[in-house]
């Protein structure tokens, strides 16, 4: 659709007001800045403008805003920073609180959930009927981070859960894990693959991951996708695709393998497909040449 024009129940989307929950986080720059160029009127909300974790701060935030308004909750702590009980805890009270406080002024709600709910061996291909069956505290949060906003919410107004794999994509600085790899080829440091490097993975570009939301925020629907390319390939082979991209040989070390990790990830995208038409996620190769050009 585009900017300027009515949804289908008459809302002007230059008018539409879009919170964006974790707004300094690794996604949400880039989140705010597409749906800024798209005309809606975001207010990025980081723990400075609202403390998740405080329950009377975010009634006081939501209260704020004019109903109707949306949100795409990307806030979260996430799993490299820290793995704990503890971080669970805090990630499902950040849910709460927000299921809370919509209350009856939320028009709509997208949120960033993880493939981590699948755990670390999921039957393959990967789809949304796959069994959950999370085996880290971060995975673990997120589900029932899902449960708490689709309970409290769910039966009110249309709410999109996004189960991610690795997102990239802003600039070469940023907190992804390919940006990690990017940088230390660029660099020519060590970069250490625990294993063979055959586990399969699947990473997504940012602005693809924008469109799914844009799609969703411009006609808000009930929705669980898995967002992923559906081009899994295998660690060493991604790595080899850096190097390239970078004109840069990988220095790489193989160490033990990490029990603690994921296995290989192959998702079957035909309902992400279905839901947002004209998606064609962007190849590894083509989306990593397109951050390096970014400033």
């Amino acid at each position: 659709m585009e900017p300027g024009k009515k949804d289908s129940v008459g809302t002007s989307i230059a008018r539409r007001q879009v919170v964006v929950l974790g707004h300094t986080g690794t996604m949400g720059p880039f989140l705010c800045d597409f749906l800024q160029r798209r005309k809606f009127r975001v207010r990025g909300a980081s723990s400075r403008e609202c403390n998740l974790l405080v329950r009377d701060g975010v009634q006081t935030f939501f209260r704020d805003l004019e109903p109707g308004f949306g949100v795409v909750f990307c806030s979260v702590i996430n799993r490299w920073k820290e793995d704990s009980f503890d971080a669970m805890t805090k990630n499902m009270v950040m849910a709460e609180n927000v299921a809370l406080a919509a209350g009856n002024r939320c028009g709509f709600l997208v949120y960033l959930s993880s493939v981590d709910v699948y755990g670390t061996s999921p039957a393959l291909p990967i789809t949304e009927w796959t069994l959950p069956n999370p085996r880290s505290y971060y995975g673990i949060g997120k589900l029932a981070s899902e449960r708490l906003l689709l309970r409290t919410l769910g039966e009110r107004i249309p709410v999109s859960v996004l189960r991610l794999p690795g997102v990239y994509g802003a600039h070469v600085q940023e907190r992804s894990t390919l940006a990690h790899f990017l940088r230390k080829i660029r660099d020519m440091e060590r970069v250490t693959i625990f294993g063979d490097g055959t586990v399969l993975r699947d990473f997504v570009l940012v602005d693809d991951l924008c469109e799914v939301v844009y799609d969703l925020l411009v006609r808000p629907r009930a929705l669980l996708l898995n967002v992923a390319t559906g081009s899994s390939l295998p660690l060493i082979d991604i790595l080899r695709t850096l190097g390239r991209v970078l004109q840069r040989e990988p220095n790489l070390e193989f160490g033990s393998p990490d029990g603690n990790s994921a296995g290989n990830l192959v998702f079957d995208i035909s309902a992400l497909q279905r839901a947002i038409s004209g998606l064609r996620p962007t190849s590894l190769e083509v989306g990593c040449r397109s951050i390096l050009a970014r400033p």
